[in-house]
């Protein structure tokens, strides 16, 4: 700051600001939801949402000055933060016995009894039967006017809706049920399938609707959230049989689209003590400079990937990838992460970036669906052992895919980002390729896993390696592998490199999580696959 300026007077401008900010977009939601909301429990929780700390030390002079009350300034911050303030609520005792907002529980809803509201105005709200909203979830929902975000539904059909697409080029009756399945959308208006603002999102043009329109086990619920019946679906779901359905009931064959996508949660590691080593405000400004830069590169590496960008800001990333793409955009992430911000990083501290993907099913609650990635990427930043490679996968600078099937058990890999061709996300990919075109049987992997398990408990690991090796290479003389002798080459180099059970089962686990990327490949390449893709169930 300079000299004479008060820093107490410039965070109490900056926390009205916010406030100031925060009221403008409360009063926009109160206003389009003005027949929802009880004015009393609103005004009441409408101050006590926004929480602001600050902290600051004079600057002092020498070389060493700026690392010193940098270090100080973030101790009596921390402080500050753990320093809680714990206001007395506002509003009437009465307000208590409200029900809590169905999205965290933690404050009383601001909405009116369904009873003394019309469902329009629920509509409207995009209300769910029995939800219930505070100040911040109406006002997250509604304020700034309706913005339709992509929907989850969206981002998973895309690598169907890209094969497809992909097909209709050459293909006049593809091109036209496509075509058609668009047109039923339209008909039926944003009301019941909202359109893609394909200004914002121009890689989803191709197809500008609600992926919900896709999926038929949907429709019981989009008619009922559209306020129609659902035989006024008859018309779209003819359509989506036309694509989906196989060729001896009248379809083309491409199958139902899989109903999974990928959250990617990502951040540079050890960032405080990269600017804990800084050691001038200029420096500190340059790092600054390029980690914005980053940001706003990572907006657009996501959608290069078809992917959308949910919060992108500094280092931390968060994002809604299609599984076919989840690989490319980590690895784009991570070297982008590199090229920009490693030249500003202090020269003894390398700047790396750690990547976590959760793939899971779009039905899965949005929140579930975060933790999950943020788990991964937890475990991207942990070292993990290789038992047959005898060393320590390091950590930090790792990439880290879980899988979570709805209803089954949740299995991954991890390890770091490598520069070589045997690297985690280029060994997914080549298996994936493998999986989703058919080279490679689906019950590959299952098998894999059961040999592990028969060498369980070996303490001999050079008897272990040489009765492991034969069952390995087995597996691959059978009918239902088709590998051409490069691919064939480079499977048995990857099996010969397991020498005991654990590297098996990481092997097995490596294989489920590519087999699952694989179905979403095959999905949009289904050229390359010679066939329509396979559904879920057939997986």
């Amino acid at each position: 700051l300079p000299d004479g300026a008060k820093p107490e007077d410039l965070a109490g401008a900056a926390h009205e600001a916010v406030q100031a900010r925060w009221r403008e977009f409360a009063e926009e939601a109160r206003k389009a939801a003005s027949e929802l909301v009880r004015d009393d429990v609103w005004h009441s929780q409408l101050d006590d949402v926004i929480e602001v700390y600050a902290a600051w030390v004079p600057l002092g002079d020498g070389e060493a000055a700026y690392k010193t009350a940098r270090k100080r300034l973030m101790r009596l911050l921390d402080g500050r933060k753990r320093c809680r303030d714990f206001p007395q609520p506002k509003g009437d005792p009465e307000d208590r016995r409200l029900p809590k907002s169905s999205l965290d529980g933690r404050r009383e809803t601001v909405l009116k009894a369904p009873k003394d509201t019309g469902p329009d105005a629920r509509r409207k709200a995009r209300l769910r039967d029995g939800e219930q909203l505070d100040v911040v979830g109406l006002t997250k929902r509604l304020a700034h006017g309706k913005r339709a975000y992509v929907s989850v539904a969206r981002v998973a059909a895309d690598p169907w809706l890209r094969g497809v697409a992909l097909r209709a080029g050459d293909n006049s009756d593809v091109a036209g049920a496509l075509k058609k399945l668009a047109e039923e959308c339209r008909k039926l208006g944003a009301k019941v399938i909202s359109r893609v603002d394909t200004d914002k999102f121009h890689h989803y043009a191709g197809f500008p609707y609600d992926g919900t329109a896709a999926y038929r086990n949907r429709y019981e619920d989009l008619a009922h959230e559209g306020g129609i019946e659902r035989r006024d679906l008859a018309e779209l779901e003819r359509a989506l049989d036309r694509l989906a359905k196989p060729s001896r009931q009248g379809g083309l064959g491409f199958g139902d689209p899989h109903p999974y996508l990928a959250v990617l949660v990502a951040d540079g590691d050890r960032m405080g003590k990269l600017i804990a080593a800084l050691g001038s405000p200029e420096d500190h400004r340059s790092f600054s400079r390029k980690l914005a830069e980053f940001a706003k590169a990572a907006e657009k590496i996501v959608k290069q990937h078809n992917g959308v960008c949910i919060y992108a800001g500094g280092d931390d990333v968060l994002a809604l990838v299609p599984v076919d793409k989840c690989l490319d955009c980590a690895r784009a992430l991570h070297d982008r992460f590199a090229s920009l911000v490693g030249p500003a990083a202090p020269p003894d501290l390398a700047a790396t970036f750690s990547v976590g993907l959760a793939v899971g099913h779009f039905m899965e609650p949005l929140e579930d669906l975060r933790n999950y990635a943020r788990a991964a990427e937890k475990a991207a930043k942990n070292a993990t052992p290789d038992t047959d490679a005898m060393q320590i996968h390091a950590e930090r600078n790792g990439l880290a895919v879980f899988v979570h099937p709805r209803g089954g058990v949740p299995f991954g890999v991890r390890e770091q980002f490598g520069e070589e061709e045997d690297s985690i996300e280029k060994r997914l990919r080549a298996w994936a390729e493998l999986f989703g075109r058919g080279a490679l049987p689906n019950k590959l992997p299952y098998e894999v896993r059961q040999t592990a398990r028969q060498y369980e408990g070996w303490e001999n690991e050079a008897s272990v390696r040489q009765a492991l090796q034969p069952d390995l290479l087995r597996l691959l003389k059978r009918k239902d592998v088709r590998l051409k002798d490069r691919e064939k080459t480079w499977v048995e180099a990857r099996l010969r490199g397991i020498g005991s059970a654990a590297g098996l089962h990481r092997l097995a686990a490596e294989m489920l999580v590519a087999q699952h990327i694989g179905q979403a490949v095959r999905q949009a390449n289904p050229r390359a696959a010679g066939a329509a893709p396979a559904t879920e169930g057939s997986a």
